[in-house]
């Protein structure tokens, strides 16, 4: 692309994506996903991928909750395998009923495998006003309590012991 003595460092990597209208400097460069696109070819026009909101480590909450039953399931059969007479075979039940909850939660799930995209929201603080009134009037309070401290325990009036009349 470019000739030796005008080359820059990192020059040739931010071309495509320059030509895409995505940011061009290094630091917002790395800090978004790479850009893949249909045929598979780096820095295409194509929309870095967003990971859905709720997730930790890039997992959602159903597979803590598929894993909290399971480790209830396996306590309840460790502590119900102790157990004597009919209670012992209570852990075919545990077993079976965490079985069908889990089937139950893999094959109907609640939201559609591709997310809507979300829309840029604008916030605005209505209570802005009274969050500052509310500030002062606290403000207030607390230099009030504070003299009335200051004057009544630390200040507080040491008075002489009046001396014997005999």
């Amino acid at each position: 692309m470019l000739s030796g003595a005008h080359r820059q460092p990192g020059i040739e990597a931010s071309l495509p994506l320059a030509l895409c209208g995505a940011p061009s400097s290094s630091s917002q460069r790395e800090a978004s996903e790479p850009r893949e696109g249909p045929a598979g070819s780096a820095h295409s026009c194509a929309r870095p991928r967003r990971r859905m909101a709720g997730t930790v480590f890039g997992v959602g909450p159903g597979v803590f909750i598929l894993a909290l039953i399971w480790v209830l399931t396996l306590l309840l059969c460790v502590l119900l395998s102790r157990a004597s007479g009919l209670a012992r075979y209570l852990v075919i039940l545990v077993f079976f009923s965490a079985v069908i909850v889990t089937l139950v939660l893999l094959l109907f799930p609640r939201a559609s495998e591709f997310p809507v995209p979300a829309t840029e929201m604008k916030i605005v603080d209505t209570f802005f006003i009274g969050r500052y009134v509310l500030l002062s009037l606290l403000s207030v309070t607390f230099l009030g309590s504070l003299f009335l401290v200051l004057v009544h325990y630390i200040l507080e009036p040491v008075y002489a012991k009046p001396l014997r009349v005999n």
